[in-house]
């Protein structure tokens, strides 16, 4: 089924069409070729940028900036920042809670707390400290920019790979409103609109935008004991402006959203049967080691699957940003509060059979205050500068990782496990390891009592941390631009800056890691 979308006028309150999504090429086909007038009116229309802390022609600044407006979302179709990875040459981003970004394969391929990602996100203005880039939905945005690294002079923290500044919509002067309905395939459904609402005339303006999307999911899961559909969505997004403008060079914008979502997750489809590891390996517990004999065949359809473990995936996000702008003749001045809390829980069948093999659950909150001060020159001078400041508070108080004790039944007849330490270096000299072809009645090596892969054991993962940073910043930025041979005036920007940063970070790990054996009788490690 074609999706089709409704799109009722919010002042009128009437229902204008529902249109098949192929109707608009239909009538795209029809149009009459632009003029030469229109044309140039097109190619001259002035895109203006944020994402060098200042407002500038996309034309004039000196930096690999793809820029995207409204009109240009919803023309390619992003609702999300997972799907403007595929309108942007070389960036990359994982699905899920906690996103893994890379823009021209710089970016961090490890989340959690106490990692920076390599990538750095912003939301008007404000830099997200957690990766939960991927939970947020776009809608009623003003502007997308993707900023090509490295920003680490302006951005600052995180951002060697490069930067997106998402900017929401602001209240306007004038009475407006729009409602979207959208149905489709799987049960699709989306609901989204926004009303805008002039409360002094001149002086103060609200806008209230909302997103309420589901969708069935994608692939259907029929294993032992669990009946339901992975890749669905469930998700509610609000968010609340108020702008008052006190005077005409005095600005202040007041945003808070709340996010929602609770879905089953992502589903993830091996391709090709099952297969079980050669016995020197059976029962490793991880990686090829997982052992797969007696699971239900894999499915031969990209659809279906056969995981025992039922999946969820729920969160939440607050954000709350005050921005303060002062324009004078010269120069502008901008103050940027914000506030985030996230909270994200996921429980996800990692081997994806019906055996009760390796099942993950994560639990991760997130916390941040942080304050922004930048000043720059708005003149037609030979340069232009920027001076900053910025301060930012984050903690994570809780972030949990558990792969329970399951698959332990595993048997092998050449390999067995021992312990071994070193007296003369005891912090160091413990662990594990294979004794290839060791039995009890073997006399070289020497074998210790060891437990074989099949019996019983402790074989998992309850990683337990919480961490929290203090981050502070002063930078500057020259650029010249005024040259005295002619050709070069205006063309070339010679830029300079420099940048101070200071971080503390409090750490604290409660993790337990017990793999393969049950502590026995220490023996030295094999020569």
């Amino acid at each position: 089924m074609s999706p089709r979308k409704f799109r009722p006028s919010a002042l009128a309150g009437t229902l204008i069409g529902a249109l098949l999504s192929t109707a608009p090429l239909q009538v795209r086909a029809q149009e009459v070729a632009p003029d030469a007038g229109t044309l140039k009116a097109r190619a001259l229309e002035e895109i203006i940028v944020s994402g060098e802390r200042r407002r500038e022609n996309l034309q004039k600044v000196p930096a690999s900036i793809s820029a995207f407006s409204a009109d240009e979302l919803a023309n390619r179709g992003i609702t999300s920042f997972n799907a403007l990875q595929y309108a942007v040459p070389s960036l990359f981003s994982g699905d899920g809670g906690l996103t893994r970004i890379t823009l021209r394969g710089v970016g961090s391929e490890i989340v959690g707390p106490g990692v920076d990602p390599g990538f750095a996100v912003y939301f008007n203005g404000v830099y997200s400290a957690r990766e939960t880039t991927g939970l947020f939905s776009y809608f009623d945005i003003q502007q997308v920019e993707v900023l090509r690294g490295p920003q680490g002079m302006l951005g600052g923290r995180s951002s060697t790979g490069g930067s997106v500044n998402v900017t929401t919509a602001r209240p306007g002067p004038d009475f407006s409103g729009e409602l979207d309905l959208e149905y489709g395939r799987f049960d699709h459904t989306l609901l989204r609109g926004y009303v805008n609402v002039p409360l002094v005339d001149d002086k103060l303006s609200s806008r209230i935008a909302f997103l309420r999307q589901t969708q069935d999911g994608t692939m259907e899961i029929d294993g032992p004991g669990n009946h339901q559909r992975l890749n669905d969505v469930d998700a509610t997004s609000v968010r609340a402006s108020l702008r008052w403008e006190p005077t005409s060079d005095l600005t202040f914008d007041l945003i808070g959203s709340y996010l929602y979502l609770d879905n089953n997750g992502s589903g993830i489809k091996f391709s090709g049967p099952y297969t079980t590891p050669p016995e020197p390996f059976l029962g490793l517990g991880f990686g090829f080691g997982l052992d797969y004999q007696g699971a239900e065949a894999n499915p031969n359809d990209p659809y279906k699957g056969t995981a025992n473990e039922p999946q969820h995936q729920r969160g939440t996000v607050w954000t709350a940003t005050l921005i303060g702008e002062w324009e004078r003749d010269d120069w502008r001045l901008v103050s940027t509060t914000g506030y985030q809390q996230t909270w994200f829980d996921i429980r996800r069948d990692q081997d994806t059979s019906s055996l009760p093999i390796q099942t993950l659950y994560l639990h991760d909150e997130s916390l941040q205050l942080s304050q922004d001060l930048v000043a720059n020159s708005d003149w037609d001078g030979p340069f232009d500068w920027t001076l900053g400041v910025n301060y930012q508070w984050d903690k994570s108080p809780r972030t949990q990782v558990v792969i329970p004790n399951e698959q332990n039944t595993a048997f092998s007849t050449l390999l067995y496990l021992a312990p071994y330490f070193e007296p003369d270096n005891p912090p160091l000299g413990r662990g594990v390891y294979l004794v290839d072809g060791c039995g009890p009645g073997d006399a070289i090596p020497p074998c210790p009592p060891v437990k074989e892969l099949g019996e019983t054991r402790d074989d998992f993962v309850n990683a337990r941390a919480s961490n929290q940073n203090h981050v502070a910043g002063v930078f500057g930025n020259l650029a010249w631009k005024r040259w005295p041979w002619e050709p070069l005036d205006d063309r070339l920007t010679l830029s300079a800056g420099l940048r101070f940063s200071y971080t503390f970070r409090k750490w604290r790990d409660d993790s337990l890691v017990q793999s393969f054996v049950f502590p026995v009788t220490p023996h030295p490690p094999p020569p």
